[in-house]
């Protein structure tokens, strides 16, 4: 009978020590993983620009054309970065195309001519985001441009310094 006891309060004992295990078990927990992507974006106001060169003022050369309506937005989570930009074709003899951005997080490169390869307008961006600054266009021509119309694609690109 002292065995049947003893068994019984093993039991017992046994009983709790696995109810109180049981209910240990009231936390969980879970790995998060978090990525955070390169963002290099880069917009413009308008996709076209009308530069038109007429005759002469007054005397004989001709006189360069300017317009300011296009303004540039970007945002990079990067740091060390520059605008660049790119015609996609060379102009012809006796024309010259300048272009301006200003930056209020950056350093503009002022008036910098545009060639079919990248040349720098912007340097010095690092985890920025700006909008509205403003792009202004210059062409030059010489007594040699000859009359043309011609389209050209300018392509601004955010990357590394």
């Amino acid at each position: 009978m002292a065995k049947i006891k003893l068994v019984n309060i093993l039991l017992v004992l046994l009983l709790l020590i696995i109810t109180q295990t049981a209910g240990a078990n009231n936390t969980a927990t879970q790995n998060i993983n978090i990525t955070v992507s390169t963002i290099n974006e880069i917009s413009l106001s308008t996709n076209d620009v009308n530069l038109i060169v007429n005759a002469p003022s007054g005397g004989s050369t001709l006189d360069k054309v300017s317009d300011s309506t296009t303004t540039l937005s970007y945002s990079t989570n990067e740091t060390n970065q520059k605008i660049t930009a790119t015609l996609n074709k060379s102009l012809p003899i006796g024309l010259t195309l300048l272009v301006e951005a200003t930056s209020t997080s950056g350093n503009s490169e002022g008036q910098v001519m545009l060639e079919d390869r990248a040349v720098d307008v912007i340097t010095g961006l690092s985890n920025v985001s700006e909008s509205g600054e403003t792009v202004t266009y210059t062409l030059i021509p010489d007594m040699y441009a000859e009359p043309t119309t011609e389209s050209y694609t300018i392509t601004y690109t955010i990357t590394s310094s």
